[in-house]
């Protein structure tokens, strides 16, 4: 029987899912099986993925004819999944040592949703910038009616898919068609209401997530500014307090994380134009907006980092943003 399927919606990265597959092989054991599901790659996904699966039988490649896009193509391995668990990952990251091992052991009776934590990494592995998204020491259990508390600590690390194990009857029995689009669609499924079975959520980082490596790097203004803050303030199952708690409902009025967005390349005079001139703005901040699009780059990472370097001194991620656009950007 199949307890746990490892769901990964994959396009155009046969550069990387190699050592993501090589990664989750290492671990699987009779009750566990892979699924990828590959939105028209054009190329060399399909042989990277094929001659895995040829390898081992606990691998099933699903190739689509036209990509549906992230969410669609997540919810079509779901589709295609045995397992009554289904793990949400990534088709870039690793796992720690016996993370599948420890998931399995979590995939009681009465267990509806586990989120996994996670260390954020240099591409290489080799430096850790973040040793656990989710700030918690120890394992947290919700119930149905602690679904707010449950946004407070894990809504904010659920902006990644690759935390999430869902039972597949849960993710089957919800209404998937609202949040097709949104880049989003695990955090549509598990807000849109409370499951009636437990929640656990593990304060140990059993996933590899490797920063800067994303697809949707060009459109990380938008995502983040807007689709992400949109989508969790759509949902009315959680409180006013617990939506503020994983984002804003406005960041982009923010000055500070325009300046960071910026520093890290991703907010220039086209992000304002397309997103925020038309917006409802006091001068001052219509301004102020203006001005952090049109400032010189190089000049506003600079200063950023040596604020960071400042007020910040042990934040290597911040530190690794910075180093990276200042090597990436004219």
């Amino acid at each position: 029987m199949t307890r746990l399927s490892v769901c990964i919606a994959t396009r155009n990265r046969g550069h990387v899912i190699g050592e993501t597959l090589e990664c989750l092989l290492a671990q699987v054991t009779d009750e566990v099986e892979i699924v990828v599901v590959d939105g028209a790659s054009t190329d060399a996904t399909q042989e990277v993925v094929g001659a895995f699966a040829a390898r081992s039988p606990a691998v099933r490649y699903v190739r689509l004819e036209q990509n549906g896009g992230v969410d669609l193509d997540y919810h079509r391995a779901v589709d295609a999944a045995g397992g009554e668990f289904c793990w949400l990952f990534t088709d870039d990251d690793e796992l720690a040592p016996g993370a599948v091992s420890r998931v399995l052991r979590e995939l009681q009776e009465g267990v509806d949703l586990v989120v996994v934590n996670a260390g954020m990494f240099a591409p290489d592995l080799e430096e850790t910038l973040v040793e656990r998204r989710m700030k918690i020491g120890s394992d947290r259990s919700f119930a149905a009616a602690e679904f707010d508390d449950f946004a407070r600590v894990a809504g904010d690390h659920l902006s990644y898919i690759g935390g999430v194990v869902i039972r597949r009857s849960v993710w089957r029995s919800r209404d998937v068609v609202p949040y097709l689009g949104t880049e989003f669609i695990h955090c549509g499924v598990i807000f849109q209401r409370p499951p009636e079975g437990r929640i656990t959520v593990l304060a140990e980082p059993l996933v590899q997530i490797r920063e800067g490596v994303a697809l949707w790097s060009a459109r990380s203004f938008h995502i983040w500014m807007f689709k992400w803050p949109q989508l969790i303030w759509s949902f009315e199952t959680l409180s006013e307090a617990a939506r503020r708690a994983i984002v804003p409902r406005e960041p982009w009025r923010q000055l500070r994380r325009l300046m960071a967005s910026k520093a890290w390349g991703e907010y220039t005079g086209k992000q304002y134009q397309e997103h925020l001139r038309d917006r409802d703005w006091s001068p001052l901040g219509r301004a102020s907006a203006w001005a952090i699009a049109c400032a010189p780059d190089r000049l506003v990472r600079w200063v950023m980092r040596g604020l960071i370097a400042v007020l910040f001194p042990g934040d290597r991620l911040l530190r690794f943003k910075i180093k990276v656009a200042l090597w990436r950007r004219p």
